[in-house]
């Protein structure tokens, strides 16, 4: 019972749970409730800054997670054809597919490169981070509509909401009672992760990006 009281419905809801209170009370609206700040509430300026600096430590990171456990996978299963000599190889392979980093240096197959990483050395799963960050937003759809809000979704503070907070508390205690797919049911009345509320969530960076770009002429890596 205390394991299923205490645990996530699967990995990547705790880790949701987390960062979306770090999200929440970080966001310029929350700071200006609180007294932080005092710019205005139409500054757009700031409204981007605080987008694209999210926007840096949540979806960027969603590639490095999937490479990571990608390349274990792929040497890992059973029927895996990649002989461990070419391990090192496999993973700058998909570090450059995948990510579009190269190594600095140039590697061999003497070295092992994945395990540097502390969640790979001690078998820790990444997908949870991955997952974590799609969870995140549907999360945060889920409680600004309990809590009544109306807008964007990246301006939504559901603080002091108890309707939003009955809502989260229904689903933290099932804790890993049931499926997770039951745990998502309850708190955003759907049973799948889908990446729509991060696009909804940064639309205004997109948008701004994109402006950008045409505005100064194509900046590589800004398509």
């Amino acid at each position: 019972m205390i394991f299923t009281s205490r645990g996530g419905a699967n990995d990547g809801f705790q880790e949701a749970i987390g960062e979306l209170m770090s999200m929440c009370v970080s966001t310029p609206k929350h700071l200006r409730q609180i007294g932080l700040i005092e710019e205005e509430d139409d500054d757009e300026e700031i409204e981007i800054n605080y987008l694209f600096s999210k926007a840096l430590t949540t979806i960027a990171s969603m590639p490095f997670h999937y490479l990571n456990d990608l390349w274990r996978w792929k040497i890992f299963k059973k029927d895996s054809t990649i002989p461990e000599r070419k391990w090192n190889q496999e993973f700058w392979k998909l570090s450059k597919k995948i990510t579009g980093v190269e190594a600095p240096v140039p590697r061999n197959d003497s070295v092992l490169d994945g395990p540097t990483i502390y969640h790979v050395s001690h078998d820790y799963d990444m997908i949870r981070y991955f997952t974590r960050t799609v969870l995140q937003f549907q999360f945060a759809k889920a409680l600004c509509d309990e809590a009544g809000h109306q807008g964007q979704l990246n301006q939504c503070d559901f603080y002091g909401s108890l309707a939003a907070g009955k809502k989260l508390e229904s689903m933290l205690k099932l804790g890993s009672s049931l499926p997770w797919e039951d745990a998502l049911q309850v708190l955003t009345g759907g049973r799948e992760m889908n990446s729509q509320e991060i696009l909804k969530y940064f639309a205004k960076l997109q948008k701004w990006l994109q402006d950008t770009n045409e505005k100064e002429g194509n900046i590589p890596g800004w398509d």
